[in-house]
């Protein structure tokens, strides 16, 4: 699959996932710890397609993520995610990802890394905003819960590639 397909596909799924996330910890009355789901896409990306086109599909998914977030400027997620798949870029290529407690990791400290830039980022351009201490005590909790989900979203997101790369193979062994 093209880059472009990638990012297309794992944007689709991420807008879905996020979708689904509010309503489904609202029903459970989980909603106090949500995981990270725009988090793992952009990790995934970061592993799997070019920097340029990783960062603006970064930056679409984080102002997806912006338009389901409520109570933070627009483009502040978006502005976080486009860092941390600069540093998970960065982070993966020094320290390779080899196996699910490697991905759970990496996925622990990015969610710890967003928390950061979240409370740093709402310091500098929000100056009503009071919950900076409450962000960072959130910050090991939030990274503990969404690591679980980094693995069963790259399942989704490593099928759905797979799929597509196989169909692209097909047509150009029967379409020529």
């Amino acid at each position: 699959m093209s880059a472009l397909g990638q990012s297309l596909s794992v944007i689709l799924i991420t807008f879905f996932l996020l979708g689904v996330e509010s309503p489904l910890l609202q029903e459970l009355h989980v909603s106090s710890f949500p995981p990270d789901l725009a988090l793992v896409p952009v990790l995934w990306l970061a592993l799997h397609v070019p920097p340029a086109t990783g960062m603006v599909a970064s930056l679409v998914i984080g102002l997806i993520k912006d338009g389901f977030v409520m109570g933070v400027p627009v483009g502040m997620y978006a502005e976080i995610s486009v860092v941390t798949f600069l540093v998970a870029r960065f982070l993966t290529s020094k320290v390779p990802i080899r196996g699910l407690s490697s991905l759970m990791i990496t996925t622990m400290l990015l969610s710890v890394l967003a928390s950061m830039l979240l409370a740093l980022l709402s310091l500098l351009f929000d100056p009503a905003f009071q919950g900076h201490g409450t962000v960072l005590r959130l910050a090991g909790p939030v990274a503990l819960v969404s690591a679980p989900f980094a693995p069963l979203v790259f399942f989704v997101l490593d099928r759905t590639d797979s799929l597509f790369a196989r169909s692209r193979q097909r047509d150009a062994i029967f379409g020529r």
